[in-house]
């Protein structure tokens, strides 16, 4: 969980390369209207391709999607 200066809670993931990492995406979902969510097959299969590319990405939820 990442704990906002408000307090609020966002669920997220980190995807970690195997090798040392060369550099960190903060990869954002789709609006939440439009279906969007950290956990869609697109949003898992951009992180684990920029994963294998050697970088580390965040994944997380906005308010009010998921568990955040």
């Amino acid at each position: 969980m990442i704990t906002t200066s408000d307090g609020v809670e966002l669920e997220g993931i980190w995807t970690a390369p195997d090798s040392e990492p060369v550099g960190t995406v903060v990869l954002c979902h789709p609006h939440p209207l439009d279906g969007g969510t950290m956990t869609t097959p697109l949003m898992r299969t951009v992180a684990a391709t920029l994963g294998d590319a050697g970088l580390t990405v965040l994944r997380f939820n906005f308010r009010g999607v998921g568990a955040s």
